[in-house]
């Protein structure tokens, strides 16, 4: 059974990235695996260079290309998956720092852009400098910005996979819409090898996971930052530290 008539607006989930043939929609939000599945939609729509970085490419169809009355039809079809990546906040914000801060072929001069100017020399700068006390983020990035922010309510989404069993979760999920087989059992990696998710075949992985020892004395702070991000987590059962 669908959605009942939609009466929350569409805007924030305008770039969702979509399949009209597999009846699949997913919202990527940055530092959820969003580029890999980004790279599983450009697979999707034929693109032959799919497993490059997927940037700026325009061959996969966003939920802002359709008209305004096939975008409502797909959350009030219930045949549509709407489907979404969620992240332990602490986690994620470290991997953004590792990716775009600390351990990033990026120049100097472009990670201080990214900050507003500054440059930070550790992790407590990087919190000093994208918050105001501590208690809010005033320097926004998407690859920090709350999840909450990504979507007006998670209740348009019937598929909310948790990033900690990412690969066992999309796997299911992928099977079920009829993708696995033909884009993702192999042509991923090294070679085109390796199945979709795989830890060899992701972009931008920065092992945060196995990295937290090092920054959980900020873990207060990080709570604090994302509430309502852990408030989600926490209705919805899915992991945080």
């Amino acid at each position: 059974m669908g959605l009942p008539l939609l009466t929350v607006d569409l805007g924030q989930l305008e770039p969702a990235f979509v399949d009209l043939e597999h009846k699949l929609l997913f919202r990527g939000i940055q530092k959820c695996a969003s580029s890999v599945f980004h790279q599983l939609f450009l697979k999707l729509a034929g693109d032959e260079c799919y497993d490059e970085p997927p940037y700026g490419k325009s061959a996969v169809t966003r939920l802002r290309d359709l008209p305004s009355t096939s975008r409502h039809e797909i959350f009030e079809d219930g045949s549509w998956t709407r489907a979404v990546v969620l992240r332990d906040p602490f986690e994620r914000l470290i991997s953004a720092y590792l990716h775009l801060i600390r351990d990033t072929p990026y120049p100097i001069a472009l990670r201080g852009q990214l900050l507003g100017g500054t440059y930070p020399q550790d992790f407590g700068g990087f919190l000093e400098t994208i918050t105001r006390s501590s208690t809010q983020i005033v320097v926004d990035n998407v690859h920090w910005r709350p999840q909450v922010a990504f979507f007006p309510t998670s209740e348009l989404f019937n598929a909310v996979l948790d990033f900690t069993h990412l690969h066992d979760e999309a796997e299911r999920l992928l099977r079920r819409v009829g993708i696995w087989n033909e884009h993702c059992a192999t042509g991923w990696g090294p070679g085109r090898s390796l199945p979709f998710l795989t830890s060899a075949s992701g972009i931008h992985t920065t092992g945060a996971a196995s990295r937290l020892t090092e920054f959980r004395p900020y873990l207060g702070v990080i709570r604090t930052l994302y509430e309502e991000d852990y408030a989600l987590l926490a209705s919805l059962g899915l992991h945080s530290d």
